[in-house]
């Protein structure tokens, strides 16, 4: 009995450790099981994948102009304008074009010639070119141009601009344009407006001598201040049947310059702010029956003596005498007893 049980104790240890030994197993095997159902949880659904992104809907031609019409003209750059010009439809709708003080370069101003209906281009204070101008041969709608201060931009510019025969006006203040230069404009057969105000390198010998020969027949107003234009340039005006408007503040106007405006028969308006001359030279005005406004302010030679030359233009709606050394006295005589129906400016009032 004894014997029995000696050898039966290892086995019972054996079964034990065993015993013990599964559960640890299983310990284990439940463990890493318990994980798995963890990380993968067989009630949520696999992730869907992502979606792609539209394509860019492509701009329609009306949208395009719309936002190039949209932005202000100094943001207007060669890659907006050139989006501009490559549409094949509806730009017809483009008659006015400002790309006054942006950054546009000739290259991308070269398109510009497929806005045939184009009647109305802002240029000023661009970086173009002479070169630039070739695109606006083309357009044979364009009516007015406007220039002023386009540094890069002299006399040269002007034998391209003539070939635009629909012109009727043109400005380019503050530029170098020359004498010479200007000639070239004298055949456009419809322009009615020239400024070349603040253009220095001018004394007007050519454009005289031009419109002696006919040139300039259609010209309505001409505008010349601060230049040295009028030295010359109005030595022939009174060719120019059409002239209706001269505007020569500080334009170097002098006595031989009446003589001649008297024979403009239709000037209707007359500014000659700032200016030298004999008050005597008045006189040649009492020709012009269709004057309405005359400027005089700060010419130092109207003196109460000159209202003599003045008082039978009773068509004047309008008198600038602002800065002149005449007395008040004498400019109350003038509106009381010889034109009553005048506005006259003087001593910072209108009588």
């Amino acid at each position: 009995m004894l014997f029995l049980r000696s050898r039966s104790l290892p086995l019972i240890c054996l079964l034990m450790l065993a015993a013990t030994g599964c559960d640890k197993v299983q310990q284990a095997i439940d463990e890493q099981t318990g994980e798995t159902a963890e990380s993968v949880d067989p009630a949520t659904p696999p992730a869907a994948p992502a979606e792609m992104a539209p394509a860019a809907t492509a701009k329609t031609p009306q949208q395009i102009i719309d936002a190039f019409l949209a932005v202000p003209s100094h943001e207007r750059t060669d890659a907006r304008l050139q989006e501009l010009t490559a549409l094949e439809e509806g730009l017809e709708q483009v008659t006015e074009l400002n790309l006054a003080n942006s950054s546009v370069t000739d290259a991308g101003f070269a398109g510009v010639k497929n806005l045939t209906a184009l009647k109305t281009a802002n240029l000023s204070q661009t970086r173009l070119s002479n070169a630039a101008f070739a695109a606006l041969t083309e357009l044979t709608q364009l009516e007015e141009l406007t220039l002023d201060g386009m540094v890069n931009v002299d006399g040269a510019a002007l034998e391209t601009i003539k070939e635009v025969e629909s012109l009727r006006s043109l400005k380019m203040t503050n530029t170098v344009i020359g004498d010479v230069a200007l000639v070239s404009l004298a055949e456009l057969p419809h322009l009615e407006l020239l400024h070349i105000d603040g253009v220095r390198n001018m004394a007007g010998r050519p454009f005289a001598d031009a419109a002696k020969k006919g040139g300039f027949k259609e010209l309505r107003e001409l505008s010349f201040s601060g230049t040295q234009f009028g030295t010359y340039g109005l030595e022939n005006v009174g060719s120019l049947k059409s002239l209706e408007v001269i505007r020569a503040q500080g334009g170097e106007i002098n006595d031989g310059t009446f003589l001649t405006i008297g024979a403009c028969t239709n000037l209707r308006e007359l500014y000659f702010q700032n200016n030298s001359f004999n008050p005597n030279s008045l006189k040649a005005l009492q020709r012009l029956r269709n004057l309405e406004v005359l400027r005089l302010d700060g010419c130092n030679s109207i003196v109460d003596p000159s209202f003599d030359m003045l008082k039978s233009l009773k068509g004047l709606r309008e008198l600038g005498l602002e800065g002149c050394p005449c007395t008040p006295a004498a400019v109350e005589q003038l509106k009381t007893k010889f034109l009553k129906e005048t506005a006259i400016h003087y001593g910072g009032e209108t009588l």
